[in-house]
C-alpha cells in the first residue's frame, strides 16, 4: 500500500519537474509560438500595454492612461444604490465640481483660522499695510491648492 502511494508521489513529482525544465528551456529560446501570426512572447507584451490605453475620459474622451486618470463617484439620485465610478483625465479632474467645492469650503474655513492667527493684530488695529494685500490671498489658495492636491492624489489611478 505505501508503495503504491510513494510510486505515484514520484511520478507526480517528476511530471512536475519536467514541466518546468520544458517552461525554462522555452523562456530561453527566441519564442516561435504564434497567435495570429505574432510571436506568442510580443503578443503577450502588445496586449499587456494595450490594457493602460483603453482608459479614456468619461467626460471629454480624451485618453487616460496610468497615473493620468482619476476616479471619482458619481452621482446617485435618491434611492438608487451606488452609481460606480467615472474615470476623469487630468484636466476634467481639476474642474470636477464636487471636488472644488469641498477644497473652496476648507480653504475659507482654514485661510480665515490662518489669517486670523497671523494677521488678526494688523486686522484688528486697523493699520493696514500693502503687504496684507498680498499675505491674504495667499493664505487662502495655500488651503486651497493642498485640498485640492490631496483630493487628486487620493482619486488617482
Amino acid at each position: 500500500m505505501i508503495l503504491g502511494s510513494q510510486i505515484s508521489v514520484d511520478t507526480i513529482f517528476t511530471d512536475t519537474y519536467n514541466c518546468v525544465i520544458q517552461a525554462r528551456c522555452l523562456l530561453m529560446k527566441p519564442a516561435y509560438i504564434t497567435s495570429g501570426g505574432i510571436p506568442m512572447a510580443d503578443a503577450l507584451v502588445s496586449n499587456a500595454g494595450d490594457t493602460a490605453q483603453h482608459t479614456s475620459c468619461d467626460q471629454c474622451g480624451r485618453p487616460a492612461g496610468k497615473g493620468r486618470s482619476y476616479a471619482f463617484k458619481k452621482p446617485v439620485p435618491e434611492g438608487a444604490l451606488d452609481q460606480g465610478t467615472a474615470t476623469k483625465c487630468t484636466w476634467c479632474a481639476i474642474k470636477h465640481q464636487p471636488m472644488l467645492r469641498r477644497s473652496l469650503i476648507v480653504a475659507f474655513v482654514v485661510g480665515t483660522i490662518l489669517t486670523l492667527l497671523n494677521q488678526g493684530d494688523v486686522l484688528f488695529s486697523g493699520s493696514w499695510n500693502s503687504a496684507l494685500y498680498w499675505k491674504v490671498p495667499l493664505t487662502y489658495c495655500v488651503p486651497f491648492c493642498v485640498a485640492t492636491y490631496g483630493a487628486l492624489s487620493n482619486s488617482r489611478r
